[in-house]
């Protein structure tokens, strides 16, 4: 099983996202902070090294790639002022945001994405999702890189100045603007990540933040964890939060009692659950920001090599009916690999 994950916006809750009609927490400093319910506890904040959905999304809260996505599926610009693509759509120039910076008042940089990329591609990282780079950027020399046939200098990646960024790919991508608000392609300051060694991303005195949001209290595994607005963040205006209350809930039924309560200003449902709220003016079903893709474990089971077999079985699979009679939780049947809403 391969995981492809999409991260839908760099931070959802941001620009004004209000959760479901609960009355926000109030902050110290006037504003609204927003009472957030997770699943799972977060297994990673490093960007390179995370894998799960909820980890991603976190991650996104406190940092901005080149990229991000609006609302309405459609990329637009985070980090980047401006790019250039050659002719033979082999070679992409980047400049960076001038007023970018990280929480500890230092530059974004073009280094920071270099370095960023480059832990990616290191074997020595073993990052899940290198093939970001590689299968799927086609970022030149990455697969090289990836198997320990290359130094990580030779990837692809580039500072031509502090605040200018080319990216060499091996062949041309249609789509290579549109996967760069992913984690993998998130700049890392260099400076920073060695000064914390192996403690780098594991509380919030060893995270570093160039997005709306700063972590301001976390542990590994934490239940609950904070972040409060980035007032050095470029687009701080538009910031209407005053910051993010995460917690763990496990038991949906708990969760949709905490909700009602006032504790939470946006939860996940079991089918059962949306069931009996959807018809409330205050549920809303939002589609996750990640895909989990099941490859066909041939060789363990050589009859699902039949490629006629495969199409029956798919054929067969009434997908309407599962999603209206048994998972009852707002998803939409698909029947192709990419969903309608990320195509």
């Amino acid at each position: 099983m391969k995981k492809i994950a999409v991260i839908v916006l760099a931070s959802a809750f941001a620009f004004g996202f209000t959760g479901c009609g609960k009355k926000a927490a109030e902050s110290a400093a006037g504003g609204k902070s927003l009472n957030v319910m997770i699943e799972v506890e977060v297994e990673s904040l490093d960007p390179q090294v995370a894998t799960d959905g909820t980890s991603f999304e976190v991650i996104a809260d406190f940092t901005d790639g080149l990229k991000q996505m609006r609302a309405d599926g459609s990329v637009t610009d985070a980090l980047c002022a401006g790019e250039t693509v050659s002719a033979d759509g082999l070679t992409y120039t980047f400049k960076i945001r001038s007023d970018a910076n990280w929480s500890n008042g230092e530059p974004v940089t073009a280094d920071d994405f270099v370095f960023g990329w480059q832990r990616a591609a290191d074997p020595k990282t073993a990052s899940e999702y290198a093939y970001m780079l590689s299968d799927i950027g086609q970022v030149k020399n990455a697969a090289a890189v990836e198997a320990g046939k290359m130094s990580v200098d030779q990837l692809g990646v580039k500072a031509v100045d502090s605040k200018t960024l080319e990216v060499q790919l091996e062949v041309p991508v249609s789509y290579f603007d549109q996967i760069l608000y992913f984690p993998t392609f998130y700049p890392v300051n260099k400076a920073f990540f060695e000064k914390c060694g192996d403690s780098y991303a594991t509380s919030a005195e060893t995270t570093l933040s160039n997005g709306a949001f700063v972590l301001t209290e976390y542990q590994p595994a934490a239940v609950s964890f904070k972040l409060v607005k980035n007032e050095k963040y470029y687009d701080a205006s538009r910031v209407k939060l005053a910051g993010l209350n995460y917690q763990v809930i496990k038991d949906s039924q708990q969760a949709l009692l905490s909700y009602k309560n006032g504790d939470f200003d946006t939860i996940l449902l079991a089918g059962d659950q949306v069931d009996q709220v959807k018809d409330d003016p205050e549920y809303k079903s939002v589609g996750a920001g990640y895909l989990w893709y099941i490859v066909p474990m041939m060789q363990k089971i050589p009859e699902l090599a039949n490629r006629n077999l495969r199409m029956a079985m798919t054929y067969a699979l009434d997908r309407e009916t599962i999603v209206r009679d048994v998972l009852k939780d707002g998803s939409i049947a698909s029947f192709a690999s990419v969903p309608n809403e990320f195509a």
